[in-house]
């Protein structure tokens, strides 16, 4: 009677919301049943996140489910505990199980969507957070704030490569390493491509390593050129991404001058496909594209992908003693979609 009794107060106190006297009960004795111990964790869950107090919310919700096995929300519970800890492997498998376990419950497919994505398995939280979406809109329900930031971050497909022509776009990977290191250290290309990128190895792995990332964290796309032989062959990226005003930069580079080889029609392909998938895929409505005023082929290239040159920034960089112009360019979605012969080329080398 005293412990259904204490079990109700406990009960109670969780509905309203009253801390401090979870605060105050838990002061005077440690948890010894399944509520004591998920509420203990949801008392600690609203304190200030230490990587002590992170183990023992995982700690406390293990107890819960040990001694409550039946309860579902107990071990979602676990499972986002687990993730907030940086143990996003076995809260891919608890969330694994438990989709297995009630293949139609929402927070099951809520966790398995964000454990995947917290341990990079980008593709299957994608799927997970669709079957997840599609679960709340049958429901009637909307979605949480933290999977709507998952679904947005996911959309994009962001991580898959991207092919062109017979080229393709696909994230850096460590055996890109020597190609980035050699590019960023090529002093014929880099001040056409970009001048202020520091060579030194830290910012090259830092490159290769950042491009794992999604974009709404880091703020750009960057991706690795490779040509139809599979060799890597140049750079692009969609750099400073303003999500709220739906904008980005554009930045394409092919670290060789013969153009004979194909890199200008390697450019043009890696162009088209970078800016497509900042209006389609990021849903961007504008790129811009800054060029120094000493690089006028890539000017003269740049106009060619449909930009419209808004502006001259005079003596606006400084390279050593010298004074640099720049260029400012920029190029609306509504522009690129209504260019025929943009959406010829993009037609043509996406079919292939």
């Amino acid at each position: 009677m005293v412990q259904a009794s204490r079990e109700g107060e406990l009960q109670a106190w969780l509905q309203r919301g009253d801390w401090p006297r979870l605060q105050a009960h838990f002061g005077e004795r440690e948890p010894s049943t399944a509520l004591e111990y998920a509420a203990h964790a949801l008392l600690l869950t609203r304190a200030q996140r230490t990587p002590e107090r992170g183990a023992r919310i995982v700690a406390d919700w293990r107890h819960a489910c040990r001694l409550q096995p039946g309860n579902l929300l107990h071990f979602v519970n676990l499972a986002q505990a687990l993730i907030d800890a940086g143990e996003s492997a076995e809260a891919c498998t608890l969330a694994a199980g438990l989709v297995r376990r009630a293949p139609q419950a929402y927070p099951a497919l809520e966790k398995l969507c964000l454990a995947l994505q917290a341990a990079g398995r980008w593709s299957e939280a994608a799927d997970a957070g669709d079957r997840a979406a599609q679960l709340a809109a049958t429901a009637g329900a909307g979605l949480p704030e933290p999977m709507q930031a998952a679904r947005a971050a996911l959309a994009s497909r962001w991580w898959e490569p991207q092919p062109i022509g017979g080229a393709t776009l696909r994230l850096p990977l460590s055996d890109d390493l020597p190609f980035v290191r050699t590019a960023f250290n090529d002093t014929a290309f880099m001040p056409r491509f970009h001048r202020y990128q520091r060579g030194e190895e830290p910012a090259v792995r830092e490159f290769v390593e950042r491009a794992q990332r999604p974009p709404r964290e880091t703020r750009r796309r960057d991706w690795i050129v490779v040509d139809r032989a599979g060799r890597a062959a140049g750079l692009v990226s969609i750099v400073d991404i303003d999500f709220l005003n739906r904008r980005g930069e554009l930045l394409v580079g092919v670290p060789d001058t013969d153009y004979r080889s194909g890199a200008e029609a390697l450019a043009l392909k890696a162009s088209i496909g970078a800016i497509a998938f900042a209006f389609d895929r990021l849903q961007l409505d504008k790129l811009v594209s800054y060029v120094y005023g000493d690089n006028p082929v890539a000017q003269a290239n740049t106009l060619h992908l449909g930009f419209t040159r808004e502006g001259l920034l005079r003596s606006h960089l400084a390279d050593g003693d010298q004074r640099i112009d720049l260029h400012v360019n920029g190029l609306l979605r509504s522009e690129f979609d209504a260019d025929a012969r943009l959406q010829r080329m993009r037609r043509r080398w996406t079919s292939t």
